[in-house]
């Protein structure tokens, strides 16, 4: 907001008024901002989930969710699904020949599903799925579609919140 300003009551009173306006639209610019931060996650982990390679479930859905408590604005982006896990983090060394960075700080990462037996085998393995079914697999690759729709969210902070917090 650009104001010129002289040195009278008349003008300091409208500065006044212009300010008490723009602190009245702060709520609903704090909702905006955080919405419009969630929103830019949701291309990234679609992109992301449709080019990992591997045999985990790729069916997913992502929800927003925002909240409000006085002036402070919480926005939440979910990502659900069957395999999640396996395509944020990877399954078998096949495809995950140096674990992801941020697995081992959650805890997870190659070797680490429970009850795994072929996790560090090239060749993969097989398993049978429910109906007795035998697949052959070589896990899935650790693409993290979380982790890259926060570092979109990280990158566009500052131009989001120019957009929405201009006067």
């Amino acid at each position: 907001m650009e104001y010129n300003l002289e040195l009278n009551t008349k003008s300091v009173n409208k500065l006044l008024t212009s300010l008490k306006a723009y602190q009245k639209s702060f709520s609903a610019k704090n909702m905006l901002f955080v919405e419009r931060l969630a929103e830019l996650g949701i291309p990234v982990i679609d992109s992301t989930m449709a080019r990992t390679r591997g045999d985990a479930n790729p069916r997913h859905d992502t929800e927003i969710s925002i909240s409000q408590i006085g002036n402070v604005a919480k926005g939440t982006l979910t990502l659900s699904g069957e395999d999640i896990l396996f395509f944020e983090f990877g399954a078998g060394i096949y495809y995950n020949q140096s674990d992801p960075e941020h697995a081992s700080k959650f805890g997870y990462g190659v070797g680490t599903y429970p009850g795994q037996t072929h996790a560090f085998n090239d060749d993969g393995w097989w398993y049978t799925d429910d109906a007795g079914i035998a697949h052959h697999s070589y896990g899935t690759e650790a693409t993290s579609p979380m982790l890259r729709a926060s570092h979109e969210m990280i990158v566009n902070i500052r131009k989001i919140a120019r957009e929405v917090y201009a006067i």
